[in-house]
């Protein structure tokens, strides 16, 4: 193997720590390409053409992605069964309830040791464990993927596949990247001790950007797989041995990577674009492969995908350990564009490839921005700190302070640098609160240092009846909306397909949902329409707001605080006069302080529930409504109440607050849907009558039936609509369903897969079939697929009903997927 890189770069990006590095990176090749930059928060920003054609970037989510591919991907249990059902190679496994260790335990020797053991739902690795050969190790290992484990906590139990562990990165069908990680392992020389080895191994990491912020970990973990392979940290190794020190190959526990791309068989990297489009909606992931030998073909090896990422860092495949660095970010920001309708320019490099080569390097490396940054930037020390960041890293360019909540600089050098020093400024200095930074290209600046200049200046009826009682006592929250939803799509004659976690996937009659097949995904009521980089700004007002206020949208004073930082806090409350709200990212745990002492308290909770940040904001007088608004319209609207609210009908809403509701939720690319709560004097009253009149919030909707002033009608309403603004879209409205379309009765081929009981789960199905009203025959059921089928014929909202119940572990065992075709 060549020598280890080791990038210059990485010593300013130590103070990111763990922080996914990716904006850091897509933020730099917008503006290489010609984008202006608005930067609203650590891993968000939103990017427009000279046009203002704009997309938005959370990590690496983005247009690429739709929000309901993110909760199927990050589910391993459903990734694996639809890779299963396509062919593509897996590992054989089960999903465990927290409380199936012996389940496990006999599943682990059914199949054979070694076996892997992991979170159904997690991240970064964390409770991974790999290589497990006896009862022991898998219950410590159960009990660490539990403690790790999200949503359900559930525990998935593998077959072990003996061999490395590779990432690819794909785009639209296209693979770009692949790295080799490899377990962390160092190799004796009869002189130094594990400990002392493994201390060189984190060295090399503190010498690449995406390795600096991911330590060695050490602790109980290592030991034990130290104590497996005969060793200990104070061992001195033979020369020669080689002993790993993780359990893993993912670099979150001590893996390295290196760039394979060029050597990979082409059936591998098929199998892996294969495996991205087994999730409708998801055009950019990447996918964790176990291969043998990568230049033999897939169907010659044992090989199996063992998880795919919706938002995979791209940082390692720019800075790998050894190979080529490949150009996934500028990949990226080019596809992501297209799908957005955005304009880039050629990026100056690539036309200087017709000059002089000496003069295209010069020329490539360079990247000039002007920014506009405001917030709070105290006068002389946020100046005196981003001029010694700039001057540090080499940078070029000048600063001016403009007024006292915002500055002007203009910042040239290595596009490399100019990419870190833009995420670097966001964080600003130890007293600043930067909102946002604002970046365009620019003409390179004649300065050669850096100074700081002087102060400058359809409707459908719902008369038909629904299985209210039944859905009243089987659903809660969101699954509300996943079943009316499920409703609107048989009605309209399609073949579904559910899983767990409210995910739904709809396509024509008499096909499957699945990549060869034109089809919608949903999450509950969020659709393709919507992309995971926006979505992601309407889960942090101090995100949002920033965007608003840039754009003219009115919005609470505000500002964010250390948990601690009580006395600033109350401060502030002075200035803004009481009461104040204070709250987290989202606004549902706000809480109002009527003085102080209230002030403190509610800090002191939010400390207690591991809040590590609070912000605090104005609270006007006056009446709050949320506003059900799309990209064309506002659909429903409701005053929230202690007994859930009183839903307002839209046409006596005032066209300005509609307006305005449409205006703010233009500002949040890539959201399909969205509640919108607006303070207001009157919501009858029209914009120049309203005393008081912001913008609080734009979140995920609640369920559609606190819109809904008759229940479970109404929002069947809703779902109607929303379904049918997104069939529209897709182009997928199922003309040829004849008499099968609607609310009329229907019979269904149901398939039920992952049952871990079909005799059981056929009785259950008949139960649950003759609680909602549905007729259930010829039940089938096999054992070695664990795979229940059966005829069903009810109303669409019966079925509907019936595949919601199937999927619940509430009342028995569930099932991993219901397809009704």
């Amino acid at each position: 193997m060549t020598e280890p890189h080791a990038y210059e770069i990485a010593a300013h990006m130590a103070p990111f720590g763990k922080r996914p590095l990716s904006t850091v990176l897509l933020e730099r090749e917008c503006l290489r390409h010609g984008l202006t930059t608005l930067r609203s928060g650590a891993l968000t920003f939103t990017a427009a053409d000279p046009a203002g054609q704009r997309m938005a970037f959370s990590r690496t989510g983005s247009v690429l992605n739709s929000n309901p591919a993110a909760p199927v991907a990050r589910n391993k249990q459903s990734t694996r069964l639809l890779l299963e059902q396509a062919g593509v190679p897996a590992p054989r496994g089960r999903r465990f309830s927290r409380t199936g260790l012996q389940a496990a335990l006999a599943f682990a020797e059914q199949i054979g040791w070694p076996v892997v053991c992991k979170p159904v739902e997690g991240a970064e690795g964390r409770g991974v464990v790999t290589g497990i050969r006896d009862a022991e190790e898998l219950r410590w290992a159960f009990r660490a993927a539990v403690d790790a484990a999200r949503g359900a906590r559930e525990v998935l139990v593998e077959e072990h596949i003996e061999a490395e562990a590779y990432r690819v990165i794909v785009l639209e069908g296209v693979a770009v990247s692949a790295l080799i990680s490899r377990r962390g392992a160092v190799v004796g020389d009869g002189e130094h001790t594990v400990e002392e080895l493994i201390d060189a191994r984190q060295r090399l990491r503190e010498m690449n950007p995406h390795l600096i912020g991911r330590p060695i970990p050490r602790g109980e973990p290592l030991e034990r797989l130290l104590a497996r392979q005969g060793a200990a940290l104070d061992t001195v190794l033979e020369p020669g041995v080689r002993v790993e020190y993780s359990y893993g190959s993912n670099t979150h526990q001590g893996g390295e990577h290196e760039q394979v791309l060029q050597d990979m068989h082409p059936s591998l990297i098929d199998a892996a674009c294969r495996a991205v489009a087994q999730i409708p909606g998801l055009g950019s992931a990447g996918v964790d492969f176990l291969i043998e030998d990568i230049t033999r073909p897939v169907d010659q090896q044992r090989a199996a995908i063992c998880e795919i990422n919706s938002v995979p860092a791209i940082d390692s495949h720019e800075y790998p350990v050894y190979g080529p660095a490949l150009p996934v970010a500028a990949q990226m920001v080019s596809r992501a564009a297209a799908a957005a309708g955005l304009r880039l320019s050629t990026p100056e490099s690539d036309e200087a490839e017709k000059t002089e080569k000496a003069e295209t390097t010069e020329k490539a490396d360079i990247l000039s921005v002007e920014m506009t940054i405001t917030g709070r930037l105290p006068r002389r020390e946020h100046a005196e700190w981003f001029t010694d960041q700039a001057r540090a890293m080499g940078l070029r360019g000048t600063y001016r302070r403009l007024d006292e909540r915002t500055a002007r600089a203009v910042v040239a050098g290595p596009a490399e640098h100019v990419g870190v020093f833009l995420s670097l400024a966001y964080e600003g200095s130890a007293r600043s609160t930067v909102r946002t930074i604002e970046s365009r290209p620019c003409p390179t600046p004649a300065e050669s240092g850096f100074a700081v200049l002087p102060d400058g200046a359809p409707s459908v009826s719902t008369a038909e009846p629904l299985p209210g009682e039944a859905a009243r006592g089987a659903l809660r929250g969101h699954e509300e909306d996943t079943w009316l939803v499920h409703t609107a799509l048989l009605e309209a004659g399609l073949s579904t397909r559910a899983l767990p976690g409210g995910s739904l996937a709809a396509s024509p009659r008499g096909t499957r949902p699945g990549p060869d097949v034109p089809s919608v995904p949903f999450t509950h009521m969020r659709s393709v329409g919507a992309t995971f980089g926006g979505g992601s700004m309407t889960r942090d007002r101090a995100v949002l707001w920033p965007v608003l206020e840039a754009r003219g949208v009115p919005t609470p004073q505000w500002r964010r605080f250390r948990v601690g930082a009580v006395e600033l806090m109350t401060e502030f409350a002075e200035t803004l006069g009481w009461p104040v709200a204070i709250g987290a990212r989202g606004s549902a745990d706000d809480a109002v302080a009527e003085d102080a002492a209230a002030l403190a308290a509610a800090a002191r909770e939010r400390a207690e529930e591991g809040r590590r940040s609070v912000i605090v904001s104005s609270c006007r007088p006056g009446r709050r409504v949320d506003l059900l608004t799309t990209e064309s319209a506002v659909l429903a609207a409701v005053e929230p109440g202690p007994d859930g609210g009183t839903v307002i009908p839209v046409e006596r809403l005032s066209p300005g607050l509609r307006g305005m509701a449409l205006r703010a939720f233009a500002e949040v690319p890539g959201v399909s849907l969205a509640q919108v709560r607006l303070a207001v004097s009157d919501p009858e009253a029209p914009l120049g009558a309203q005393q008081t009149v912001v913008v609080e919030d734009i979140a995920p909707p609640r369920p559609l039936s606190t819109f809904s002033a008759d229940g479970y009608r109404d929002a069947l309403s809703l779902a109607r609509t929303l379904v049918g603004q997104e069939l529209d879209r897709a182009g997928l409205v199922d003309r040829d369903a004849g008499t099968e379309a609607g609310p009329i009765e229907q019979t269904r081929q149901l398939v039920a897969l992952g049952v871990p009981a079909p005799e059981e789960a056929a009785q259950r199905l008949e139960d649950r079939a003759a609680v909602v009203g549905c007729r259930c025959d010829a039940a089938q059921v096999d054992r070695e697929e664990a795979t229940l089928r059966a005829e069903v014929s009810g109303r669409p909202a019966e079925l509907a009903l019936l595949a919601c119940l199937l999927l619940s572990s509430r009342s028995g065992p569930r099932a991993d997927a219901v397809l009704l075709g």
